[in-house]
């Protein structure tokens, strides 16, 4: 279906690049969504093509927060989507937090800002760092901001970065 923000800041004028029928519902939700034709339905192999081109664009993925019946997957970008702004604006990351977390290697990250760059929650930034060879730059994460999405992961090609369980579980 139509990613609702996304398509909200295409009546502002504000949307991004990001594809527009990529939000996923299922079950119920879709069955109704369907039939009012707000959504349309997909088979399993066109679903695991949007979540490839989900990835590729360095969307985040929300799904609803239950163990069974899943009624949703947002796939959303940093500019659009109204609970990443919204948890920037107001430092209340932890209620779309997952229970990963980002871990940079030090000597693996090669300073590209690359994962600065795509992190939805501006929970990466570079700074320089004193090696006995010389002076470089790496990744520095800021913990209370990560929501463990993994975009920066998708796009650390020395892979300098993983993710890692949090030590606490998470409970949104």
């Amino acid at each position: 279906g139509l990613c609702y923000c996304r398509h909200k800041r295409q009546h502002q004028g504000k949307a991004c690049n990001a594809e527009l029928d990529i939000c996923m519902t299922f079950n119920n939700v879709a069955g109704s969504l369907i039939r009012s034709e707000y959504a349309r339905r997909v088979d399993r192999v066109e679903c695991k093509e949007l979540l490839h081109k989900a990835w590729e664009q360095n969307l985040v993925q929300f799904g609803e927060n239950v163990q069974n019946n899943v009624a949703f997957i947002c796939n959303c970008c940093s500019c659009c989507c109204e609970a990443l702004v919204g948890a920037r604006r107001t430092g209340f990351s932890q209620s779309i937090r997952s229970n990963f977390i980002a871990s940079v290697t030090d000597e693996l990250c090669v300073g590209c800002g690359k994962c600065v760059e795509v992190c939805p929650m501006g929970a990466l930034s570079l700074i320089s760092k004193y090696d006995v060879k010389k002076n470089k730059k790496v990744a520095i994460l800021t913990a209370e901001n990560c929501i463990g999405c993994g975009v920066c992961v998708n796009v650390c090609k020395p892979e300098a970065i993983e993710m890692k369980a949090r030590d606490k579980k998470v409970l949104t």
